[in-house]
């Protein structure tokens, strides 16, 4: 059985603390089964160059730390059970952070998730990542019964229960040392299609963060150009105008066809007049 920790969850501490270890969520990844994550995301977010929470998945994981809260309330009012948040280590690097855990019923994973899970969940089937954290969290703790509780829509909830696999469990703890191995040694995974490659030298680093300084400053230039741009715009009460070497011109343009409201052709395969397509470079800002 492992140890518990006394650590707040969501403080510096308890993030600190997660980055020295495999939590219960990283796991899937191990197993491939992970969807917001590979193996090798995984080694560069705990060598410290990943990002430890995405913010486009910001939205979903506030809304579930909302519904482990209504759960725990729910076990407490109807059922006489409190359900505590908690954070357990096992044999050093093997975390759990429990959204709750109760000496007799063991511990509780709260999920708010999809409906196609909520589905799988009332047959009994939990989605892989989910029993794959589950096993980790029974793992560490030592509990031999956990409450899988999901909803959809923070009204109505789903519970299933589940009890520790043994053989998943040894495929937990081996893949596990693995890993770590691989993290102390500084050895990553090999880069894969499903990989995100991360450049982690000095000189890359300093034009990358170069290059999002800029984005910020040239996002400022363009929010001040367009409220100017509008003012402008709106003093120009003439089809042409001119202004300190500035011509404004007013014109009627005409509007795009509707292809979809042509009656010819709707149910027509357009595929075989798509042009060729071609690869494209997008970049994005987040993170450090």
């Amino acid at each position: 059985m492992g140890e518990r920790i006394d650590i707040e969850q969501g403080t510096d501490e308890w993030l600190l603390a997660r980055q020295q270890g495999i939590g219960a969520s990283d796991v899937a990844a191990l197993f491939e089964a992970s969807p917001y994550k590979t193996e090798r995301d995984l080694f560069f977010e705990k060598a410290g160059f990943g990002d430890a929470m995405d913010e486009s998945k910001g939205w979903i994981f506030s809304k579930g730390h909302a519904v482990e809260k209504e759960i725990r309330k729910i076990y407490l009012e109807k059922l006489g059970v409190e359900m505590t948040p908690a954070f357990y280590k096992h044999e050093e690097i093997f975390l759990a952070s429990l959204d709750g855990i109760n000496d007799s019923e063991g511990i509780l994973e709260a999920k708010y998730t999809g409906k196609e899970n909520i589905k799988k969940a009332k047959l009994g089937e939990l989605p892989v990542h989910h029993m794959l954290q589950m096993q980790q969290q029974f793992f560490v703790t030592g509990a031999d019964k956990g409450h899988y509780v999901a909803t959809n829509d923070g009204v109505n909830y789903i519970s299933v229960i589940v009890r520790p696999n043994p053989k998943t469990i040894e495929q937990i703890r081996v893949k596990g040392l693995k890993f770590w191995e691989r993290v102390l040694s500084n050895n990553p995974p090999e880069l894969t299609a499903k990989d995100t490659m991360f450049i982690t030298d000095a000189d890359s680093r300093l034009k990358f963060r170069r290059l999002k300084e800029l984005k910020l400053k040239k996002d400022d230039l363009d929010l001040e150009y367009k409220n100017l741009e509008r003012e402008v715009k709106d003093m120009a009460r003439h089809p042409k105008t001119s202004c300190a070497g500035v011509r404004i011109t007013k014109y009627e343009a005409k509007g795009a066809i509707q292809y979809k409201n042509i009656p010819e052709l709707k149910g027509a395969d357009l595929e075989a007049y798509r042009a060729k397509s071609s690869m494209r470079t997008k970049i994005t800002f987040g993170g450090e």
